[in-house]
């Protein structure tokens, strides 16, 4: 239980309190949905109100209105990831707004026992840590088949009695053809802006360009990506086959490049499933995990467009 609690420990720390020297870690990038994840995180092409996590003028696709969440535990169910968006038509365009976090609930807090024949570490009190993401979007069209979108974000982050704020803007642009659909995104458009701590120095909110293309062949979706975040290039491909029989159920595969906690490349490969229930839509994805006492991630979204 013990090497449970320090591994958690200081994996949170590292997100908290390492980037003193860096930038800023964005929760978005453990992973926006289940379907995203299966596809190796390739981004830009969401059905649903999640567009605003990833490209947000990908909420072209959203026909009327759009209601999406998303879920997963890591660690042994030590930490949580949530989100939640809806995303719906106006007079003047699409909109959408939504919320995605990462929590952890009653950290051990602990102090030095030195009273005794040998020094003693014992847990004094407990602390929450949370890390959040608002988004508020807008999508638009330039010209027919080319789309664009903008999002507002504010970050938010709390542990002890620490607390930090900051906010940026999302740009994005989709082009549409009939053999393939091209997604463009630049996540915090504005590089000088950081997230400002009630008694720490401050981060930088990184900037990431990410470029995205999808290409349909016979039965299949084929999805590649190039993703710049800190002066890295990370790639990812992602395949979906959906048998013309079976018009409910689609499967996925992908492969992945993505910086750990400490900005080093790992190489990943995600599986998952997805099932259409008339309008509403269920995503599971499965990866392995870094965590060496759960060697097994899993996710689970939906969505539903009315």
């Amino acid at each position: 239980m013990i090497n449970k609690i320090l591994i958690i420990f200081v994996m949170l720390s590292t997100l908290a309190w390492g980037a003193a020297y860096r930038d800023y870690n964005i929760q978005t990038d453990y992973g926006i949905s289940a379907r995203s994840i299966a596809l190796g995180s390739v981004e830009g092409f969401s059905e649903s109100a999640t567009s605003i996590f990833e490209n947000p003028a990908g909420l072209y696709r959203v026909k009327n209105y759009s209601f999406s969440a998303f879920k997963s535990a890591i660690m042994d169910y030590q930490v949580f990831y949530n989100s939640v968006a809806f995303a719906g038509n106006t007079p003047f365009g699409k909109v959408g707004i939504g919320f995605y976090e990462a929590a952890s609930f009653a950290i051990p807090e602990t102090g030095l026992d030195t009273t005794g024949v040998v020094d003693k570490h014992y847990i004094k009190d407990t602390f929450d840590y949370k890390s959040s993401i608002y988004k508020l979007s807008y999508q638009g069209n330039l010209k027919p088949n080319l789309y664009f979108g903008t999002s507002f974000t504010l970050y938010s982050q709390r542990y002890f009695d620490v607390n930090g704020r900051g906010s940026n803007f999302d740009a994005g642009l989709i082009l549409k053809r009939d053999k393939y659909e091209v997604s463009g995104l630049i996540r915090n458009l504005f590089p000088n802006s950081k997230v400002k701590y009630t008694n720490y120095e401050p981060e930088n909110l990184p900037t990431h360009f990410v470029v995205s293309l999808k290409k349909p062949f016979w039965q299949f979706e084929t999805f590649s990506q190039i993703k710049k975040v800190r002066l890295h290039y990370l790639p990812s491909l992602g395949v979906k086959i959906a048998p013309k029989r079976m018009s409910y159920i689609h499967f996925m595969t992908g492969f992945k490049e993505q910086l750990d906690v400490t900005y080093g490349r790992n190489k990943k490969w995600t599986f998952g499933i997805g099932l259409d229930l008339f309008d509403i839509h269920f995503h599971y994805a499965y990866e392995r995990s870094d965590y060496i006492l759960q060697d097994s991630k899993n996710y689970f979204s939906m969505h539903y467009n009315f």
